[in-house]
């Protein structure tokens, strides 16, 4: 291309790139000193649990408690309740609601344990005054007046035999080997702290991309434009510290909604800005749902896009 037609390069852009992701140590240093700390921290809780989280016993004292600081947390919540009416007078807007008796096999459907990441049980025998309470328990709850108990339900009954009812249940459909590393349904400051765009603009190009959170998914578009020997758009996640261990797995798995277009993924298992990386490239289909299963040992690794083959297989540990 004649220097006459080259497009403007946007140095603004190229050096806010370089300042998000750290790259320069000094300016990194005199950000996170003038800032105090206020940028968002990039760290992934590593035990996150993504996916929607069945609670047992949420109508409960306890149960209302755990399921009331979940929501606030943006964790999608099932409950497990023997009365849904109640249930719905108690518990926080947007909480699934789903009746059933750990007590009774029957009542527990393979609905209840689908897209459940996690169950935590808030249950508990039964106990009411000897000559009976209101339907929402008022006696019980009132924390005054000593009413002379009596046992409702067996421990055996419930704790026992009613744990052992959801726990062959979650068996035959929970996936203990499967762990969800990024969730955009549930969209967090972290969450979004981490993500920016790495552009041709760090090489002379004039290509611009972003990547927003809406609508309960991450949203990546943009302009590839070829001016100035560019030609790509892409966003990446800044380091993690610690690194993430994927040791125990065999793979992503990406769930997208595509365009029709042909991508790239990349995963670094070192911390350098301009160090090596392990692609894989992949279809999607256009305005459909395309689940993208990628093996570690399918993995390629590249160095400023040409095939490293000596650089050996992608290291899940870091």
């Amino acid at each position: 291309m004649d220097t006459k037609n080259r497009a403007k390069w946007d140095l603004t852009r190229f050096w806010k790139t370089l300042s998000y992701f750290e790259i320069i140590p000094l300016i990194s240093s005199l950000q996170r000193l003038f800032t105090k700390g206020d940028r968002p921290s990039v760290k992934l809780k590593q035990d996150i649990t993504m996916n929607k989280i069945l609670v047992l016993g949420a109508t409960g004292g306890l149960g209302k408690r755990v399921v009331r600081l979940l929501t606030e947390n943006n964790y999608g919540v099932r409950c497990l309740v023997r009365d849904g009416q109640k249930a719905q007078k108690l518990l926080p807007e947007g909480v699934e609601i789903i009746e059933g008796d750990i007590t009774l096999p029957q009542t527990l459907t393979p609905k209840l344990i689908e897209n459940i990441s996690a169950v935590i049980s808030c249950i508990g025998t039964r106990v009411e005054p000897v000559e009976g309470d209101t339907p929402n328990r008022e006696k019980y709850y009132q924390g005054i007046k000593f009413y002379l108990p009596k046992v409702v339900d067996t421990p055996e009954q419930v704790e026992y035999l009613g744990m052992k009812n959801i726990t062959q249940l979650a068996k035959k459909y929970l996936r203990p080997g499967e762990k969800v590393i990024f969730d955009f349904t549930h969209p967090t400051e972290e969450l979004k702290a981490a993500w920016g765009a790495v552009d041709d603009v760090v090489m002379g190009g004039v290509s611009e991309s972003s990547l927003r959170l809406a609508n309960q998914k991450a949203i990546f578009s943009g302009n590839v434009s070829t001016a100035n020997n560019g030609g790509f758009a892409s966003v990446r996640s800044r380091n993690f510290d610690p690194p993430l261990d994927l040791s125990g797995y065999q793979g992503i798995q990406l769930q997208v909604n595509g365009d029709g277009k042909r991508y790239k993924f990349i995963i670094r298992c070192e911390g350098k800005w301009d160090g090596l990386g392990y692609c894989y490239s992949f279809n999607t289909f256009s305005n459909g749902p395309t689940t993208i299963r990628i093996p570690f040992k399918e993995l390629i690794p590249v160095f400023r896009a040409k095939t490293v083959p000596e650089a050996g297989n992608f290291e899940a540990s870091r």
